[in-house]
């Protein structure tokens, strides 16, 4: 069901108010943070009202508070709760989001992503908005969305790909070039395989496309990362089969330990 959740996402103004708030979460569904907190957090992100404050917690309890399973619900909150781990916690709020939020994985998918692996150098708030008007016949949940609130959804959307780092600009939005390091593939790997679908074969995952790399690309590096550690690969004409080496519980300690060497 598609929802208007990513306008109250793209709002807050700095992502790691989602960090903050989900170390609240303590595996319960709803996420209750204390009052002295909630003032605290409006002073430091400059949030003017508890009001603006709780829209802000319901969706960031809507959105990244809601798991598959209790591997991946321990798994992404290690991930989010772990200092080290600063420069992967971007990649982990952009492929939750597309886990959790209908909507934005559809426009990130069908939209985006498409137009990046064109080797487009821009994208506009256009592409988006005519997407999402294709979709209200077909969608008895957004067939009475104005043609406002579809523009707003659009332009938020932009805004919350810019804060995940995955373009920049601001009247021209100009696309990123996304290069992963070891450290965040790896988590990300280990992100996906915690969702349990059933898929063996990661290229045909319905998330492969978000790690906006080709299957070549791809490969050379999860080759060269298995030989160090973490998981082991099998390959077989067109399939990529990747076996985890550890635990979802244990991978965040061991690269813990090894996050000043090369994953």
């Amino acid at each position: 069901m598609y929802n208007t959740h990513l306008n109250i996402i793209a709002g807050i103004p700095d992502l790691s108010l989602i960090n903050e708030v989900l170390k609240y979460s303590k595996g319960e569904k709803k996420i209750t943070v204390p009052d002295g907190t909630i003032n605290d957090l409006c002073n430091r992100y400059g949030i003017r009202t508890q009001k603006a404050m709780a829209r802000f917690i319901r969706a960031i309890n809507k959105t990244y508070n809601v798991y598959e399973n209790s591997n991946h619900q321990q798994l992404f909150q290690k991930l989010i709760g772990n200092d080290n781990f600063s420069s992967v916690k971007s990649s982990v709020l952009f492929f939750q989001m597309a886990i959790n939020n209908s909507l934005f994985y559809d426009m990130t998918i069908n939209v985006y992503c498409k137009q990046y692996f064109a080797g487009k150098l821009h994208t506009q708030i256009d592409n988006y908005y005519t997407y999402i008007d294709s979709l209200r016949e077909n969608h008895v949940d957004i067939n009475n969305w104005s043609d406002s609130t579809i523009k707003i959804i659009s332009s938020k959307y932009l805004t919350l790909l810019k804060k995940f780092g995955l373009l920049e600009g601001k009247a021209k939005k100009t696309f990123k070039s996304v290069m992963l390091d070891d450290l965040t593939l790896v988590c990300l790997i280990y992100l996906i395989k915690s969702l349990d679908d059933g898929t063996l074969n990661i290229f045909e995952s319905r998330y492969f496309p978000l790690f906006l790399m080709s299957r070549e690309i791809f490969l050379k590096q999860v080759k060269n990362i298995a030989k160090v550690d973490y998981f082991e690969i099998t390959t077989l004409g067109y399939d990529l089969r990747i076996d985890l080496k550890y635990s979802f519980q244990e991978i965040i300690d061991v690269l813990t330990k090894n996050h000043r060497s090369e994953v």
